[in-house]
């Protein structure tokens, strides 16, 4: 009677695990992902971290790369994956187009880089996420390294209603840029920032990475929060 039974029930136990295994099978890995905005074949890597399972929202990390270099240089650089894997939150690292030089970058304000919409793209990204991975709408969070963190202030100023928190590593906002925000409502922000900063100054500079004092910057956050 019980061979039976386990013969009857072996079907479902099959099915069952056979779900398992889809809901965990790109868990714990990278995909390198495209869409297309604005004429442009965008792309970006997303990390699944462990245990990740389709069903469940998650909060999400993006991560910005600095000028001149690449999602997965920085997916190496930040090491953003045991952390994912202990939080469970999902990490996408977008790639910028690529300017004259050669180089990849994010329009932050800088008047010689090409006018590209990258508020727009990542407002896009972000949608594509949700539809892709299930993405928690209230967790989503800007962060990254010199040019990128440029870019994660930039979306905390305007993308405000879609950014939860900007966390910015040697960045800064450019002049142009400064003189213009105006978040609509108060956004979670540090800044890391070294004084002996010789590319981004601390107190700011008006060179080719044109930036505004960190202080002034930081004080603009204090008051809007």
């Amino acid at each position: 009677m019980k061979t039976s039974f386990l013969k009857k029930l072996r079907p479902f136990l099959l099915i069952l695990i056979l779900l398992l295994t889809a809901g965990l099978a790109s868990a714990q890995t990278t995909l390198t992902e495209t869409f297309t905005y604005d004429g442009h074949l965008r792309s970006y890597n997303i990390y699944l971290p462990a245990n990740y399972v389709s069903n469940s929202v998650r909060p999400l990390i993006i991560h910005f790369h600095g000028y001149s270099a690449n999602a997965s240089l920085d997916q190496n650089l930040t090491q953003w994956m045991p952390v994912a894997d202990t939080a469970g939150f999902l990490v996408a690292y977008p790639n910028g187009l690529t300017d004259n030089l050669g180089n990849q970058y994010w329009n932050v304000g800088w008047p010689w880089l090409p006018n590209t919409d990258d508020v727009a793209f990542v407002s896009v990204l972000i949608d594509t996420l949700h539809s892709r991975y299930n993405i928690d709408m209230n967790s989503v969070y800007a962060t990254g390294f010199s040019a990128g963190g440029f870019m994660s202030h930039l979306l905390a100023a305007k993308l405000s209603t879609r950014i939860t928190a900007c966390a910015s590593v040697s960045g800064g906002m450019a002049p142009g840029v400064f003189d213009t925000i105006v978040p609509q409502r108060p956004v979670p922000i540090i800044e890391m920032h070294g004084t002996a900063d010789g590319l981004v100054p601390y107190d700011g500079n008006t060179g080719q990475f044109a930036s505004v004092n960190t202080d002034s910057l930081i004080h603009f956050w204090a008051v809007n929060n």
